[in-house]
């Protein structure tokens, strides 16, 4: 005959436990999230979301606008959704019930990601639509994972020390 007992997780206050995990997060992984998705993804001209590759070219006569030096500082390639830098520089990170909430806060991130841009609506992904499955590449999401696991390794400690103490 073998032994059995029951643990009651509510002593462990996972609630608290899964908050600050996200309240930690939430600053630790915009700036990780900021150079993994803009730096090394948009301005590389490709799109962070797994499968979607380069961003497609700019329509002939965009190309001929920025050629003919019509918006300063703007290159043909890559296409990385740069001009101003006001679109990128809208990039948040907010934190949601059980979670986070990834985004650029610019008419034209909708424009590029959803919507489609020129007469052509040409979609560029700058993040994925979880409504139709998609999601970051395998960097993008190996670094959320280890950011997170290291995370979550920091507060069951701090937790585990504080129980220890009562």
């Amino acid at each position: 005959m073998g032994i059995k007992t029951e643990v009651d997780l509510s002593d462990f206050n996972l609630k608290a436990i899964k908050q600050e995990v996200v309240d930690i997060a939430q600053v630790t992984l915009l700036q990780i999230l900021e150079d993994k998705i803009i730096t090394d993804n948009i301005l590389k001209g490709k799109s962070p979301v797994k499968g979607q590759g380069k961003f497609e070219k700019y329509s002939p006569s965009y190309t001929k606008k920025i050629q003919k030096g019509g918006m300063a500082g703007k290159s043909v390639r890559p296409v990385n959704l740069k001009v101003t830098g006001e679109l990128l520089d809208s990039f948040y990170i907010d934190a949601i019930d059980g979670g986070l909430e990834i985004g650029f806060d610019n008419d034209l991130a909708d424009i590029h990601n959803r919507l489609g841009a020129s007469k052509k609506k040409v979609v560029r992904r700058m993040l994925p639509d979880l409504d139709l499955g998609e999601k970051f590449n395998r960097d993008i999401t190996k670094a959320i994972e280890s950011e997170l696991k290291e995370i979550v390794e920091k507060v069951t400690d701090k937790m585990s020390k504080a129980n220890a103490r009562k």
